[in-house]
């Protein structure tokens, strides 16, 4: 008898958080929009496969989110929105 084993990989979730202060985490860890592009560069750079899943106030502005998503895409990072749902 043969047994097959199945193997599931795990993508690195780099987690992006952005407060309604503008106040930005990169796993957890607080970094100034200055050096946000730095620091997810590190981040893909030790787990190339990684996504970088963004969390965001509903409260901020559409360029907010774009000037994230823009350096997301500058470092052909794969990005996720996350949001929570509103009553």
């Amino acid at each position: 008898p043969n047994a097959q084993s199945s193997q599931s990989i795990q993508k690195k979730e780099i987690n992006l958080t952005m407060t309604k202060e503008k106040i930005y985490f990169v796993n957890n860890t607080q970094v100034p929009f200055e050096a946000l592009e730095t620091e997810l560069k590190k981040e893909l750079k030790l787990y190339p496969d990684a996504f970088i899943m963004l969390r965001f106030d509903n409260t901020l502005s559409i360029q907010d989110l774009v000037n994230v998503l823009s350096l997301g895409n500058k470092l052909n990072g794969k990005m996720i929105i996350a949001t929570a749902k509103t009553h």
